[in-house]
């Protein structure tokens, strides 16, 4: 039904010849178009929904489905941000995490602040499948190393790294 009514207006707007139709037509076909697929509407809706619940959010963000989230309240994120999918944020258990403008996250990466602290400068570029962690397990031979305290700390990554 959507084609039809598209392929209707497209051949109005051949008839009607004039320049300023044609260019406005183009561009209600443009919107009607993203409108119509349903990757397009869901992509904005799950970004919104992200970005509602984070502690401050830019303009200009955008997620790809999948991405998993604890401690949003403790998580900034900057102006023009893209989540390209299969992300992690965490900045539970007190931790936080700064995320600087212009910053396109590839797919796969996991930044870790739960009980640390992590921010990220504008302009930086992180490669796929990287782990950025703001804490580490204790190492000690007296037993499993999962039952060890976590020590926590502080990772800066400073503007176009």
């Amino acid at each position: 039904m959507v084609w039809m009514l598209i392929n209707f207006l497209k051949f109005r707007c051949m008839v009607a010849g004039a320049d300023w139709e044609v260019s406005n037509m183009n561009m209600f076909l443009k919107i009607l178009t993203r409108l119509a697929n349903p990757f397009y509407c869901f992509n904005h809706i799950y970004s919104l929904f992200f970005a509602l619940r984070f502690n401050h959010c830019g303009s200009g963000f955008r997620a790809i489905y999948p991405l998993v989230v604890k401690g949003e309240k403790s998580i900034k994120i900057g102006e023009n941000c893209s989540l390209s999918g299969a992300n992690y944020l965490f900045a539970n258990d007190g931790g936080y995490l700064s995320i600087g403008d212009n910053y396109p996250i590839n797919t796969n990466v996991q930044l870790g602040a739960s009980g640390g602290r992590i921010v990220i400068g504008d302009n930086v570029l992180i490669a796929p499948k990287d782990v950025v962690r703001a804490a580490y397990h204790g190492i000690a031979r007296d037993g499993p190393i999962r039952f060890q305290p976590h020590t926590s700390g502080e990772i800066i990554i400073e503007d176009d790294c």
